[in-house]
């Protein structure tokens, strides 16, 4: 029988084409429930909005994640090239 290990299911939540269907699917999900609900038009904008701005935040923090990954990789570069120089 397979097992899912958790390393793996991390990685694979990871990928952007993963998260980007999910994403879909969620979007999805939101505008079928409000259309259900009958407030389509009274519900859109607020929750377009949400979106619009859940979609800012995940964008400044990856964008975040991206600089903080790029200065640990600058520091550990300085600190190779100074161990190499002692050397």
């Amino acid at each position: 029988m397979p097992t899912i290990d958790g390393a793996a299911l991390k990685d694979l939540l990871s990928t952007p084409l993963v998260l980007g269907a999910l994403a879909a699917l969620l979007a999805v999900l939101v505008v079928l429930a409000v259309m259900r609900a009958g407030v389509a038009r009274r519900l859109l904008l607020p929750v377009a909005m949400l979106a619009i701005v859940s979609l800012a935040v995940m964008a400044i923090l990856d964008r975040m994640a991206l600089n903080e990954r790029a200065a640990e990789r600058g520091a550990l570069a300085q600190r190779y090239a100074a161990v190499r120089a002692q050397a």
